[in-house]
């Protein structure tokens, strides 16, 4: 294990090694850890924070040519993908990065991994775990939730009660919550629904049950009220309802409450045949969250923008883009 001072060294050899000038930070810089300065004038200050779930927020640019860059002891690939999403400039020590200023562009991924963060100062956030990801997504459907009383959180969640209480207060504590003189409401810098879809997808959906089945393609979802059972669908047949224009729609991912027998008597489902329908695990309270015979955007979203194939990627950048609630969110 490795502490800040060695991450900290470890990444200043890295930025010269990019041409950057490096050096200790001045007096305006005193909250920084380094110093970084390009032949084009361009200058950054460079701070530690450790472990992948520290608050982006903490690292906003003051402009484009005078920023804080996040220095980190490993930045996978995917967690730079989120940074740049979110306008967050970073480093690490394996010289990962992703710096921008006036005549300077750096995009470096793909290093393996030299230091790994000392475990004392690396804790994973609640809000980012499996049980938290759940509470920030009813957050972020139902913003509202976020003053509400901490049972209400949990049931919305179907989380317990410790684990709702430890979310709010990392969300709180990060800085993605803000207490206002209403109570607590949604930071209105944007970024924490871009954590939570990658999140979503590597650390809680994997933790869902599911299971792949051979069915009725998604008009016949969509033309379904479901006969009052508890589910909702997304995939194919989310997109296509969201006015997207996907051609030749296949599959539907189901999200229901178990035992699924009911549902898959009622859609004929069966284990024979090409899997076209994903029975998946319901992770929130739809009364208390969003009813109705369709996931949320967010969720349809989320699994269009981490899918395998390339175009159901496409449509949810142009979803993201053109519904109401996303633009609101990202």
């Amino acid at each position: 294990m490795n502490g800040p001072d060695e991450v900290i060294d470890a990444v200043a050899d890295r930025l010269r090694e990019l041409g950057l000038g490096v050096a200790n930070p001045s007096a305006d810089g005193a909250a920084a850890d380094l110093e970084v300065t390009a032949e084009s004038g361009a200058r950054w200050l460079v701070r530690h924070v450790p472990g992948p779930s520290a608050p982006a927020n903490q690292l906003e640019t003051k402009s484009p040519s005078e920023g804080l860059v996040r220095a980190q002891a490993y930045v996978s690939r995917a967690a730079g993908e989120r940074y740049r999403a979110m306008g967050v400039s970073y480093v690490d020590a394996s010289g990962n990065c992703w710096i921008t200023g006036p005549g300077v562009h750096l995009l470096v991924e793909g290093r393996p991994r030299r230091l790994t963060e000392h475990a004392g100062r690396d804790r994973a956030s609640h809000a980012f775990r499996p049980s938290g990801l759940r509470a920030v997504f009813a957050i972020l459907v139902r913003p509202d939730l976020a003053d509400a009383p901490l049972r209400t959180l949990a049931e919305a969640s179907r989380i317990s009660l410790g684990a709702a209480q430890q979310a709010r207060a990392d969300l709180l504590a990060e800085g993605h919550l803000l207490q206002g003189p209403r109570g607590l409401h949604l930071s209105v810098a944007q970024g924490l629904a871009s954590l939570w879809v990658g999140g979503y997808a590597t650390r809680l959906r994997p933790k869902l049950k599911s299971v792949d089945l051979a069915g009725p393609g998604p008009q016949w979802w969509r033309d379904q009220a479901l006969g009052g059972l508890p589910a909702q669908w997304g995939g194919d047949a989310g997109l296509v309802e969201a006015g997207l224009g996907l051609r030749n729609p296949l599959t539907t991912i189901v999200y229901a409450d178990q035992p699924w027998g009911d549902l898959r008597r009622l859609a004929r489902l069966t284990s024979d045949g090409e899997p076209n329908v994903t029975l998946r695990e319901r992770f929130w309270e739809p009364a208390l969250v969003w009813e109705g015979t369709a996931v949320p955007p967010l969720l349809l979203y989320a699994d269009a923008a981490t899918a395998e194939d390339p175009r159901l990627r496409e449509l949810a950048t142009d979803m993201r883009e053109k519904h109401a609630d996303l633009r609101r969110l990202f």
